[in-house]
């Protein structure tokens, strides 16, 4: 700090000016020390050590009906400090995930349920936008916590519990829809965040819930703007007073849905409700609706729309046109007769009439464009559409390299070949190779192409355009999309969760409030057939054969017996299996001021003797219990015992043991 300040002031700084701040500084980081080891929290000292084993140890010794509060909450000399974010703050993240897989371990004694989930989200409301932005690493720790799936099986099905009120954004603690959780995942873009079961449940829910009806009802009503506009002007004679009814119509919807999106974003902005736009090394601040490229398309089209009202034929049509030269074929007499008894593609191109029917095809390709929005609620459709688009950056990228490649060999073919042919000009010659790229124009060598250097330019340009470029663009399309097959399925579950923040922030508070508590959050959550845990989540049935689909998580750095529920599921090498009924069940009494006591695996971090060690001990109480104390035992036996041993070293070596107290 010292010698920051000195070399900001410069000549200004004086050795008495560097006495005082190092005086001051020093009494400050005193004062600081004593407050943060003065604790009464033996967490505050696990964290200043940094040790997740003192951390761990920390939260052992707490009481169980204290036990989430201890990790949430700690008070430094009257101040309440979140040992969580202080852990995030300062780049602990081995300790903030000690900290969360404890809150989220279920824990079960003859009292009842143990589950940090309320005090954690109550004390930690902006928790996901905390994540989000700075320690994203941790969220999928944050959804295995809110999962769990059953042991037993019941006609081919699992029960699986997924406690996603904290996901879901109470309306009372969220009043802006895009300050949920939700919508702090949205804004990150991190489509692996949408793969994850609890995520996709989540917004399936909501999307059922009230997302889907309010979806299609919103895209009939764009339908029905693309069927008065092909029945208004393309398919009637625009000249018609059918046609011009439909083209009103179609202005007039297009009209309110213009409104619509104007009156929401000044509503948005009268509320702050604004999202960030980059534009070149800059960012602006707009309403979140114009961060739609639908909304915006939307607008173009009205846009288009009112630029074909002055040139539209029904309106002052004799006296624009006036009398129209027609030809009997019949008689080849010339005749002059009504521009109406003339149907309106065989009206002469004016000026007008060419910008008129310029603009409505630029508005046909962008309402049929817009019909793509409607994929959005087909996860199959939009993950291809998502696909198309992953690979128009390469189309994007080859069309500029091969547009400077065709004009080079342009520019020379036009040089040295007649004016009046195919090459005459540069835009000329570089159409004819581009029928040359896609086989549609084949030169032959004669005449005029009977040229050996017009032979060595058509050859360098087939094997430069055709063969090395054309080629490689395919090879990309391949690698590319492998590359984004799993992440397309990441966006369109992405596209139906802005679809549903959409809604939700339209909705009003009562209807998001309605919609809150018809979930019943608060109602208990079986886990199995009259065993109630804990409230907050919805329960499905899931097919044992799909129940790999319904489990998540990375390979697990926690310590033995943690509950490895950050770990459902992982393919990687040495990583465990699906972890079922991860809760932590203590057969033994304790009132809720005592620690429960500490809860052990035997697993693969465990020396081998010691793995040993626990499986003769669990052998040893499984006999006694069989054969009611009698000291007969057959593991004694030579033969019986090196049988046993072998298949407990067996079960150690290829899985994870039941667990041991």
């Amino acid at each position: 700090l010292v010698q920051t300040l000195s070399e900001e002031l410069g000549d200004e700084w004086s050795t008495e000016m560097e006495a005082a701040w190092i005086c001051l500084w020093e009494q400050t980081a005193t004062k600081f020390y004593v407050i943060i080891t003065a604790g009464t929290n033996l967490v505050t000292q696990a964290l200043v050590s940094g040790s997740p084993e003192t951390l761990r140890h920390a939260l052992d010794t707490s009481p169980r009906r204290d036990r989430a509060k201890w990790a949430t909450e700690i008070d430094l000399d009257g101040v309440t400090v979140s040992p969580l974010f202080w852990a995030i703050r300062d780049g602990k993240v081995k300790l903030a995930q000690v900290l969360l897989n404890d809150l989220l371990t279920i824990r079960a004694d003859h009292s009842g349920y143990y589950y940090g989930k309320t005090e954690l989200f109550k004390t930690h409301p902006q928790l996901f936008e905390i994540l989000c932005n700075e320690a994203p690493e941790l969220l999928p720790e944050v959804f295995s916590g809110l999962t769990w799936i059953s042991r037993h099986v019941t006609q081919g099905y699992r029960r699986v519990n997924y406690y996603i009120e904290p996901l879901w954004g109470n309306p009372e603690v969220y009043q802006d829809s895009w300050a949920t959780p939700l919508g702090s995942l949205v804004k990150t873009g991190d489509t692996n965040m949408f793969l994850q079961p609890i995520v996709r449940f989540l917004v399936d829910a909501k999307w059922n819930l009230y997302g889907q009806k309010r979806f299609l009802t919103r895209q009939a009503l764009y339908l029905s703007i693309l069927v008065t506009f092909m029945l208004g002007y393309i398919i009637l004679d625009p000249t018609t007073p059918a046609a011009f009814a439909f083209r009103m119509l179609c202005f007039c919807i297009s009209g309110v849905t213009f409104l619509s999106a104007f009156w929401i974003a000044i509503r948005q902005l009268r509320r702050g409700e604004l999202g960030e736009f980059s534009v070149g090394l800059k960012t602006i601040y707009l309403p979140r609706v114009l961060s739609s490229r639908w909304t915006l398309g939307r607008i173009v089209q009205f846009a288009l729309l009112c630029g074909t009202i002055p040139g539209d034929p029904y309106l002052d049509f004799n006296d624009r046109w006036g009398c129209v030269a027609y030809t009997d074929p019949h008689t080849n007499e010339s005749m002059c007769i009504p521009p109406s008894e003339v149907h309106f593609s065989q009206l002469p191109d004016g000026d007008s009439v060419r910008t008129y029917k310029i603009i409505v095809s630029v508005q046909a390709l962008v309402g049929w464009m817009l019909t793509f929005e409607a994929l959005t609620a087909v996860p199959t459709l939009s993950s291809f559409f998502h696909s198309i688009l992953a690979v128009t950056t390469d189309i994007v990228n080859f069309t500029f390299m091969l547009l400077f490649i065709t004009f080079a060999f342009a520019s020379a073919l036009t040089n040295v070949l007649p004016s009046d042919g195919e090459f005459g000009n540069v835009t000329k010659a570089a159409l004819m190779l581009y029928k040359i790229m896609i086989n549609l124009w084949n030169p032959e060598f004669t005449d005029e192409y009977n040229d050996m250097f017009v032979t060595f330019l058509f050859c360098i340009f087939a094997t430069c355009a055709v063969i090395i470029i054309l080629n490689m663009l395919i090879g990309k399309f391949t690698y590319t999309y492998e590359l984004m097959a799993d992440k397309c399925d990441g966006f369109a579950v992405l596209d139906k969760a802005r679809v549903i923040l959409d809604i939700e922030s339209n909705l009003s508070h009562w209807a998001r409030t309605a919609a809150y508590e018809s979930m019943g959050f608060d109602q208990p959550v079986e886990f199995e057939e009259g065993d109630e845990g804990p409230a907050g989540g919805l329960q499905i049935f899931i097919h044992q054969s799909q129940i790999a689909q319904h489990a998540t998580g990375p390979k697990s750095t926690k310590r033995p017996g943690e509950g490895d529920h950050g770990n459902l599921l992982s393919n990687a090498p040495g990583a465990n299996k699906i972890v079922f009924d991860r809760i932590q069940r203590f057969n033994v009494e304790g009132a809720p001021d005592h620690p429960f006591p500490v809860w052990k695996n035997v697993n693969e971090e465990l020396p081998l003797e010691e793995k040993i060690d626990h499986i003769f001990k669990w052998i040893g109480k499984q006999k006694q219990k069989q054969q009611f104390g009698t000291t007969a035992s057959t593991a004694r036996q030579p033969n019986a015992r090196g049988a046993v041993v072998g298949r407990a070293l067996q079960s150690v070596m290829s899985s994870k043991p039941q667990s041991v107290r």
